[in-house]
């Protein structure tokens, strides 16, 4: 499969990726050797100037590597279906080796470590004497392993697809855990209180966020927020899963969360999966800025605000959405 001319350009890009943020990795070694906070040498101003050097390597790279998450899924979940016979999405190219759902679950964690980095640099940036410099090159590192591995894994796993294999797609699955056909369309015990769960768990995150300008200091309130905000994003996965997919789809007995990526069904994947990182991102952004508060300034109420808006959106977005697609198929499933 590494003759496939999606596969080729799959890790073409992860080597670039890997490679330019080698070269931060570099850069960011002589950073810590020689950076000394509040000092004034010709050395400390050219250590200065290098650090938006690496700065600007690590942004590039780590935002490109998102669209190279993309395209993975594209790859998988549309390409290379027509390629591998039985694979009807990505269920069954995954499932074709035991790199596929491992690697997955690795992009994903992936840019959560990602994240930590841009919000360091963003905070850092925004201050006069870079309080965060120093922490921020030492994320690099393990920034850069999970770079690394991501490609090595992604390598083994192209590398391990042979095209005359048959994969087992889900709906094969489905067939085995369910001995009978009306037990396609049974929905889990005890999901109501699951969906209430969520329901409850978005309107305490909402009306949380009410208290952000008041309560910024507050490192209790974000931990406990956070939490909330992880235990909401999990079930959130869960009951679009296991009850909003098939009013997604229109069908009650297929509970696949990769075709949702597809066109005909608009996309809605990425936006639902978009609006559950955006979510995190911003209590992260929170979060973080607690743990150093007494190092930073931009305390400001635009700041917050900002943060506040671009939260509920999101927020609302993840909630609000699945309901809008069972509420207009709620009386024909």
């Amino acid at each position: 499969m590494l003759s496939d001319y999606w596969v080729i350009a799959q890790l073409l890009g992860q080597v670039c990726t890997v490679a330019l943020l080698s070269g931060g990795v570099y850069f960011s070694i002589q950073l810590l050797k020689g950076w000394k906070r509040g000092a004034t040498s010709e050395k400390q101003l050219h250590l200065e100037r290098q650090s938006y050097l690496v700065s600007s390597i690590a942004q590039f790279a780590l935002f490109f590597q998102l669209l190279l998450i993309v395209m993975f899924l594209n790859t998988v979940n549309l390409h290379l279906t027509g390629q591998i016979e039985g694979a009807m999405c990505a269920s069954g190219v995954l499932g074709i080796n035991d790199y596929g759902y491992p690697l997955l679950y690795l992009k994903i964690g992936s840019l959560l470590g990602y994240a930590i980095y841009l919000i360091l640099n963003y905070f850092d940036q925004q201050e006069p004497e870079y309080p965060l410099t120093p922490l921020k090159f030492w994320c690099i590192f393990p920034a850069f392993g999970l770079m690394l591995l991501d490609f090595i894994w992604t390598f083994q796993f192209f590398s391990e697809i042979k095209p005359d294999i048959i994969a087992t797609c889900c709906s094969v699955s489905f067939l085995v855990e369910n001995s009978s056909p009306y037990s396609l369309s049974r929905t889990p015990e005890n999901l109501g209180n699951y969906l209430v769960i969520w329901g409850s768990s978005s309107v305490v995150l909402l009306l949380m966020s009410t208290f952000w300008q008041k309560s910024y200091a507050n490192l209790r309130f974000w931990a406990i927020q956070i939490i909330l905000g992880i235990v909401y994003l999990a079930l959130s996965v869960y009951v679009l899963k296991h009850f909003f997919v098939k009013y997604i789809y229109g069908l009650p007995s297929h509970n696949c969360l990769f075709d949702i990526f597809w066109a005909k069904y608009y996309y809605i994947g990425y936006i639902l999966f978009g609006s559950y990182f955006g979510v995190l991102y911003c209590l992260l952004v929170g979060f973080i800025y607690q743990l150093f508060v007494s190092r930073l300034q931009i305390a400001s109420f635009r700041f917050w605000q900002k943060l506040r808006v671009v939260y509920i959106f999101f927020l609302l977005c993840s909630f609000v959405l699945p309901w809008f697609y069972w509420y207009f198929w709620k009386g024909v499933l």
